[in-house]
């Protein structure tokens, strides 16, 4: 007769101890969704200037479920197909371009579709969810860098900022929207905070701001590789108002000083 050593089993009600990774990463997403709170809570007003512009700017989306954008089919078969790849679940001998162009717009889909799979939304929704989030973070962009430049933000200053941003926000509803391209709509988005990284780079001078603003082109950039020509369009422009007035010079010698 054998006897068998007695293993202890693991005690199913004693409490698992996480990893330090994971740990880590834990208490960093707890204290960012503190400090948005907080956030929340001491620009109540802005956040509820902001929350509303977006949900005016959705308004043309409501009842839409393939929005007229001419190349957005194709964009998110693309990018299905890459993130078939990179899960696994496909074997097709694709070849990767590490061209950075038309970039920006897959690395998004690898977010979009995963969360999509993760909350069992059918893709058949991914046009839409797409177009809307896309005018979520012009409306978002458009609305934040307004209400930034507020010195007093109060409730009657973040409506009038309100009001002022919906025709800036609507105009991606145009002709441009609606016969444009998916990747051109998301570089002009992102080439609104490239002309405001510009401004205060030309005030400040910081190392810091134009870090931000090389980043910014990058992503312009890799949205759409003519987009940036666009921001030196803006800047020839800039130039000669600066010369008309008067400002030029002394901008420049307080960048190079």
């Amino acid at each position: 007769m054998k006897l068998w050593r007695s293993i202890p089993r693991a005690n199913l009600s004693q409490p698992r101890m996480e990893s330090e990774p994971q740990r880590g990463v834990s208490s960093y997403a707890a204290a960012c969704a503190n400090k948005c709170i907080m956030w929340i809570r001491t620009n109540k007003a802005l956040f509820l200037m902001i929350l509303l512009v977006v949900l005016i700017a959705l308004v043309p989306l409501y009842g839409i479920l393939f929005p007229p954008l001419v190349d957005l089919p194709e964009h998110i078969l693309i990018s299905k197909l890459l993130w078939e790849k990179l899960s696994g679940v496909s074997h097709l001998d694709l070849e990767l371009s590490w061209f950075l162009g038309y970039r920006l717009f897959p690395a998004f889909m690898m977010i979009v579709i995963p969360l999509c799979k993760l909350c069992g939304i059918s893709f058949i929704y991914l046009p839409k969810i797409v177009a809307m989030t896309l005018i979520s973070i012009h409306a978002m962009v458009v609305a934040a860098i307004l209400g930034s430049a507020l010195r007093n933000k109060s409730w009657k200053s973040c409506a009038l900022a309100a009001c002022i941003s919906v025709p800036a926000i609507v105009c991606m509803y145009s002709a441009c929207w609606f016969i444009g391209f998916v990747n051109y709509t998301l570089a002009i988005t992102l080439l609104i905070p490239a002309v405001f990284l510009t401004e205060r780079f030309l005030r400040s001078g910081k190392l810091i701001d134009a870090s931000l603003l090389f980043l910014n082109l990058l992503m312009v950039y890799a949205a759409h590789p003519f987009a940036p020509a666009f921001w030196l369009l803006w800047c020839f422009s800039r130039a000669l108002a600066g010369i008309a007035t008067g400002t030029f010079v002394l901008e420049w010698k307080k960048l190079t000083s």
